[in-house]
């Protein structure tokens, strides 16, 4: 999981060759303290400065992270780190202002796209019009999704929830690796969003909104960005999360529909289960 506990910012200025002002910015996160973010952001931005005054010197002294594949820069509410100290779970706050749960074990599926009912199914009625029986109750679009993919994998355990754009899968019976690429495949068997498995793969963990979109409860998306360069924007970000929180109570992020497979919830998943289930699914509020 590519996940800091602190960023900080570095800006430098200079005048150019022609006695403009000029300036560059850089962020750079690190988990052994605000000071060494701080240090690294300097670093950045002076190393920045100085390939665009004369394109001389790497542009990025830690490495270049890509657009897509850099540590995402999101305030860490809660993290859980493993044996070797690296995060495994962690609760962010993502640049929109909504509360993310990022697992590297607990696969979850975000689905936006579901299949309709099969040509067995349409047989099915058929026949049974020709017999003058009712037809046959058709298969929910999860039951046609999920039902052959537990024939193929019967030991698989999947909760479903309805969110405001699709559905989401949450995986509990056993911890699977967002770094593994086998698993990243069963996720395509599973409908999802492609875009999203992109962002689990560069991640390396896999990602859910426990908590409305702003715009969904009549807000806009903070206007600040994160890490907050002084005072004023924290105390300005603070008293949006205040508001923020006042228009989520009356909302949820997700719906439970049901439990497919076996049902089993593994022991090292099951508090992540918990807390998503907490702070995500508020039964009778509307998805947002």
């Amino acid at each position: 999981m590519k996940l800091y506990r602190h960023w900080a910012r570095a800006d430098v200025t200079w005048t150019d060759a022609e006695g403009r002002p000029a300036g560059t910015a850089a962020y750079a996160g690190s988990d052994r303290g605000p000071e060494d973010a701080q240090a690294r952001a300097d670093a950045l931005a002076q190393a920045r400065a100085r390939w665009v005054q004369d394109r001389s010197g790497p542009a990025d002294p830690f490495g270049g992270y890509g657009l897509t594949n850099r540590p995402l820069r999101e305030a860490v509410l809660w993290r859980q780190d493993d044996p070797a100290g690296q995060p495994q779970a962690a609760l962010t706050r993502s640049r929109n202002g909504y509360v993310v749960l990022n697992a590297t074990q607990l696969m979850i599926v975000d689905v936006d796209h579901l299949p309709g009912p099969g040509a067995g199914q349409h047989v099915r009625a058929l026949w049974a019009r020709l017999r003058g029986e009712p037809p046959p109750a058709p298969p929910t679009p999860l039951d046609s999704l999920l039902r052959p993919f537990l024939r193929r994998h019967p030991e698989w355990s999947v909760r479903a929830y309805r969110t405001r754009a699709g559905y989401r899968l949450l995986v509990t019976h056993a911890p699977l690796d967002a770094r593994d690429p086998a698993h990243l495949r069963l996720m395509g068997e599973l409908r999802a969003d492609p875009l999203y498995v992109r962002l689990c793969r560069l991640q390396g963990c896999y990602r859910a909104r426990l908590s409305p979109k702003p715009h969904r409860a009549g807000m806009v998306k903070p206007a600040q960005a994160y890490p907050y360069r002084d005072d004023r924007e924290r105390a300005a970000q603070q008293a949006w999360e205040a508001r923020y929180a006042q228009r989520a109570a009356g909302y949820a992020a997700a719906e439970l529909v049901g439990v497919y497979g076996t049902g089993a919830v593994h022991p090292a998943l099951a508090p992540l289960v918990r807390l998503h289930d907490e702070q995500a699914v508020q039964a009778g509020r509307p998805l947002a």
